[in-house]
């Protein structure tokens, strides 16, 4: 388990102490401080998980580009459009899909996708 996420699991105690508190409307000092601390380690450990996802990703559809025959182009673009989902899902960066769809669209000239 990534260190992030049992800090992350440890603090649900505390927040369930003041589950029922508008996060903006903190009753004391304290609960506030206990709040932002809860958001700020799980928005820290999401974002690396997302990272770590994101990257996975990248690494298995530059895999399976390479791997296309001459022949695949219509397979390739079908699975690119096929997997929108799964990048969505995976925090997939713009920059990183264009930088794969790029690489499938040089394999294919004739087959370009935008």
């Amino acid at each position: 388990m990534h260190e992030n996420e049992e800090i992350w699991q440890r603090n649900e105690a505390k927040l369930a102490d003041f589950k029922r508190i508008d996060c903006n409307d903190a009753r004391t000092p304290d609960q506030r401080k206990v709040l932002d601390e809860h958001e700020r380690r799980r928005d820290e450990w999401m974002l690396r998980r997302d990272a770590k996802r994101a990257a996975e990703y990248v690494g298995y559809a530059a895999t399976w580009i390479n791997a296309l025959g001459e022949d695949d182009a219509d397979a390739g673009k079908a699975r690119w459009r096929d997997e929108r989902n799964l990048r969505n899902a995976a925090n997939v960066k713009c920059e990183d899909r264009e930088a794969l769809l790029d690489r499938l669209n040089r394999k294919f000239p004739s087959h370009t996708l935008s």
